[in-house]
């Protein structure tokens, strides 16, 4: 495929249109980010404050725990009584492993590392 340049080679305005339209930024609306507020809007994102901010109320308390932490550290509980030997592996709620974790509305148990025993 030919080069634009190429293309437009003999033909005077190279595509820019009337010879009038290459005078200063008039044609283009300006320079630079010139017309953000008025004719070119549609290209900036909007300057005023959007969206809410949720209730505290509303909002959940959400703590995190890595599965490999768990699997590390479930012999200990099982030595302290928060966990129970089942099978090959250990059965345990995830909130006990977490420090405040009845207090918290929910408690995430994160992917990530190796789970080298069965939990349950």
């Amino acid at each position: 495929m030919t080069s634009k340049k190429r293309r437009q080679r003999g033909s005077r305005t190279h595509g820019g249109g009337t010879h009038k339209n290459r005078r200063g930024a008039g044609n283009r609306g300006g320079r630079g980010r010139a017309g953000r507020d008025k004719h070119e809007m549609h290209n900036y994102p909007s300057r005023e404050k959007h969206g809410f901010k949720r209730p505290e109320t509303a909002q959940e308390d959400v703590l995190e725990v890595r599965i490999q932490t768990l699997d590390e550290d479930a012999a200990l509980y099982a030595a302290d009584g928060l966990a129970e030997e089942e099978g090959d592996g250990y059965r345990f709620d995830a909130r006990e492993a977490v420090e405040d974790g009845f207090d918290a509305d929910v408690v995430k148990v994160l992917a990530g590392g190796q789970v080298r025993q069965e939990l349950h």
